[in-house]
């Protein structure tokens, strides 16, 4: 999915980590992975610029991405240079708004399941759970109304 079909959430909230593993239904020891612009991978990571995700590389600080930094300092980075994309313009929108641009990464699934590939579905996993805040289907953002 590389960012198509992913949870995403705050890289620089622990929280995110233990959030997002709950959803998906497995052991918290298991790493969520950052993504980040390619113009910002410098600033948080060390090793192999990377989109597909199959380099581990060093965190810089940990203490600014603790949801993404595995136990041995290191993060299975995917590196972002497609400037249209939704989550690239995410990223550029934290960082002109002063947060973290890193986002945690994680692929749209349960436990046991396919990566969920319909809006239908999309919408039923986030109304099951309260941590999720909203959706992106396509180019539009579906949020959640408060009760």
């Amino acid at each position: 999915a590389l960012g198509n079909r992913s949870f995403i959430g705050n890289a620089s909230d622990r929280k995110t980590h233990d959030t997002l593993n709950l959803i998906k239904q497995r052991e918290n020891w298991r790493p969520i992975a950052p993504m980040v612009r390619e113009v910002d991978f410098k600033e948080y990571f060390v090793g192999p610029k990377d989109p597909h995700m199959l380099m581990n590389d060093v965190v810089i600080n940990r203490a600014s991405i603790p949801a993404v930094t595995h136990s041995d300092n290191s993060a299975r980075v995917q590196v972002v240079s497609d400037t249209g994309s939704m989550a690239y313009r995410v990223m550029t929108c934290l960082s002109e708004a002063g947060h973290c641009p890193v986002l945690a990464n994680t692929s749209l699934n349960q436990r046991d399941e396919p990566l969920i590939n319909s809006a239908v579905r999309a919408v039923r996993l986030m109304s099951e759970f309260e941590s999720i805040q909203g959706i992106f289907l396509g180019n539009f953002y579906v949020e959640k109304v408060a009760k």
